[in-house]
């Protein structure tokens, strides 16, 4: 498995620039797979919903499954590791593409807004940003692509995503 993660302001175009890469990457033969990581609250499992009822009856987990797919809810504290997430749910995935945890020790995509500014040089090798989706013209030199370049960025993933230090199996 490999793993880069893609960051930037809300708003900025991650979760859409991941959108693309999928299915790019997908036609290269590479098992995807997808982290979204929030500072926000959120519930899937709805009221009423017997997901909720077992819940709320005490099962810290709750899986929902059918014949197309499957959902596990977990309440936990604190916040699982991004490693544990990888090692919990996506040791069979060729490549993961991680929106969020900035703070995490992988190569990063920085999408910037449109018209927006770069990050300092220190910002950069801080949080090991590795490139650029962006329309700015002048600004610290490394990779950078235009929105439009999907199929660069996909190939730029592909050549730079690293294993993660841990033993997923």
């Amino acid at each position: 498995m490999r793993i880069i993660i893609i960051t930037g302001e809300s708003g900025s175009g991650k979760t859409r620039l991941i959108e693309q890469m999928i299915p790019l990457l997908t036609k290269r033969g590479l098992r995807i797979g997808a982290i979204k990581h929030t500072h926000q609250q959120f519930e899937i499992d709805r009221e009423g919903k017997d997901s909720r009822c077992f819940a709320q009856a005490g099962a810290q987990g709750v899986l929902i499954c059918s014949a197309e797919k499957l959902a596990f809810i977990e309440r936990h504290q604190p916040e699982p590791a991004l490693e544990q997430l990888l090692r919990n749910f996506f040791e069979n995935y060729d490549l993961m593409l991680v929106e969020g945890y900035r703070s995490a020790a992988y190569p990063k995509i920085e999408v910037c807004p449109q018209n927006g500014r770069l990050p300092s040089v220190e910002d950069i090798r801080k949080r090991k940003i590795i490139a650029f989706v962006t329309n700015a013209q002048s600004g610290p030199k490394i990779p950078r692509f235009d929105y439009d370049e999907s199929e660069q960025i996909a190939q730029f993933i592909v050549d730079n995503a690293v294993a993660p230090p841990i033993s997923i199996k």
